[in-house]
């Protein structure tokens, strides 16, 4: 006799089995991590670029070092986690 349906049967039993027949194993997804790291600094670049001569036409060698790599830090922390 099922539990569900035993006249005896105490809730939380039911449930629980319940629980086991309804699990579902959630689908396997993989990320192609080189490509997302390559889109994340290529537009992290674009922008630090773009972000460097917003106020001056000829900015400094070091101005631009600065705001591209800040840029494509900010990228890459969109999408990974340095904590971990």
């Amino acid at each position: 006799m099922d539990v569900c349906t035993d006249p005896e049967f105490h809730g939380d039993e039911c449930v629980s089995e319940a629980k086991k027949r309804l699990r579902v194993t959630p689908p396997k997804i993989k990320f192609q991590a080189y490509n997302l790291m390559e889109r994340a600094v290529s537009e992290g670049v674009a922008y630090g670029v773009r972000h460097a001569h917003k106020h001056t036409e000829k900015p400094g060698h070091e101005i631009i070092i600065e705001r591209v790599t800040s840029a494509v830090m900010s990228s890459l922390g969109e999408i990974m986690d340095f904590d971990a």
